[in-house]
């Protein structure tokens, strides 16, 4: 199973490669869960556009008190 789950992932990373989107290790790791079924894709997807939309600078302003005008 291991090696059919790597032949996988290494197809897949060719594929991206070729598109100019190569693969990093966390991406490689969602890939080995949802071929495992060790996850849900849709889990998966939810992560995946999280991390990639989620601005870490907004959040920490949008924290911070925004002094009210007098």
């Amino acid at each position: 199973m291991a090696k059919n789950v790597e032949k996988i992932i290494k197809k897949i990373e060719f594929s991206m490669r070729l598109e100019n989107m190569p693969l990093t290790k966390e991406d490689k790791s969602y890939l080995r869960d949802c071929i495992k079924k060790n996850k849900d894709i849709g889990e998966v997807l939810q992560e995946i556009v999280i991390n990639h939309t989620y601005n870490k600078e907004f959040v920490s302003v949008r924290k911070q008190k925004i002094p009210k005008k007098s």
